[in-house]
């Protein structure tokens, strides 16, 4: 759980205070083949992933999404084969510094959560990967360095039933929620970082402990998993939630589930998978070739066409309710990875406290 995030880093990053085996640097070789002419950096990334055969993926990104990846690179380049370990984001950057200390990294490439990708940058383990691709892309989003680059982005909302909250009782911003008549109706994460980051970036500590404070008062449901608090206000049993995922609870629209939207202030978005070359990976060229994949328009189509929202510049998402947000109607606060860092510790802190104890 990202509660218990601040311990395991500091643990992890204890271990390589110390010596620890020398590994190969991709770093070097990719900023070689950068120097070539396209064509050229081309043919060679190919022909050394012909030999690597393969590429192994680290990722927390959504299996349906990993399944698109696979398939298309795949058809584009047939003599390799994809192979993919997905698990919680904490749990795939321990997995990264763990096998790394013992010298012994499998992984060519890891896809990261957006509050861990401060962290594992900070180990020293990533290489800096400048993939021509990375200019599509908002540097609020990315490191400035070129260690990582995310592929789509993850908007919080509050969500409602339509079926059980009529029109004029439909809240219009976070503190709506706080009213005795939500009492015992809402529900929240256990791991709400991006919306409660959002509102320690926009109303400060103070604020954001009150409020949480106030959600408590108002017998939140704590309850695991966004995906399935999205699928219990479809159900009933929720009459909303503090926040949800935009792409989620517009793809469950699609589906006919009685769920509204109401965007917040802030609406706060932040990436949801970001994308790194460990120093070690024992696949650079084929590593190299996937990470172009999915940074680019091909792999962004796919971001769209899984009803998820592009981080590429000049990629709109497929549906038009994801559409929305880039109106400027919409009163967004972006997080980005320093942000993570800023707040990760505190933010985890207060949820702890105020609402995982209630």
């Amino acid at each position: 759980m990202a509660l218990q995030r601040p311990l395991r880093f500091l643990a992890l990053c204890w271990l390589f205070l110390l010596p620890h085996p020398a590994a190969g640097d991709s770093e070097a070789l990719l900023n070689e083949l950068n120097r070539l002419s396209p064509a050229e950096r081309e043919k060679r990334l190919v022909e050394g992933a012909k030999k690597e055969g393969r590429v192994l993926v680290y990722s927390s990104e959504n299996i349906t999404l990993l399944s698109a990846y696979e398939a298309a690179f795949t058809k584009r380049y047939p003599f390799l084969k994809v192979e993919y370990w997905r698990a919680g984001g904490d749990r795939v950057g321990a997995r990264v510094m763990t096998e790394s200390r013992a010298g012994q990294l499998q992984g060519d490439l890891i896809g990261l959560a957006f509050d861990v990708a401060y962290e594992i940058k900070g180990t020293g383990i990533l290489a800096r990967y400048n993939s021509p691709e990375r200019k599509f892309y908002a540097d609020v989003f990315k490191d400035a360095e070129g260690y990582f680059t995310p592929t789509n982005l993850i908007h919080a909302i509050i969500a409602y039933n339509t079926n059980l909250v009529s029109p004029r009782e439909v809240p219009k911003d976070y503190p709506d929620l706080l009213n005795p008549a939500w009492k015992g109706k809402l529900s929240i994460d256990t791991e709400p970082s991006r919306a409660v980051m959002g509102w320690l970036k926009a109303w400060g500590e103070e604020k954001t402990r009150n409020y949480l404070q106030g959600l408590a008062r108002n017998d939140v449901a704590v309850t695991r998993g966004h995906s399935l608090q999205t699928q219990f206000v479809c159900a009933g049993q929720y009459a909303a939630a503090v926040e949800l995922y935009l792409y989620t609870v517009a793809g469950m629209q699609r589906t006919g589930c009685p769920i509204g939207i109401v965007y917040p202030n802030p609406t706060t978005v932040a990436s949801a998978q970001s994308w790194a070359v460990p120093k070690a990976a024992p696949r650079p060229h084929a590593a190299a070739l996937f990470l172009d994949f999915i940074l680019g328009a091909d792999g962004s189509a796919l971001v769209a066409d899984e009803g998820r929202i592009p981080a590429r510049s000049g990629v709109k998402p497929k549906f038009e309710t994801l559409n929305q947000v880039a109106s400027g109607k919409v009163p967004v606060q972006v997080l980005s990875a320093d942000d993570a860092h800023r707040y990760g510790e505190l933010s985890d802190k207060l949820v702890k406290d105020l609402l995982m104890r209630k």
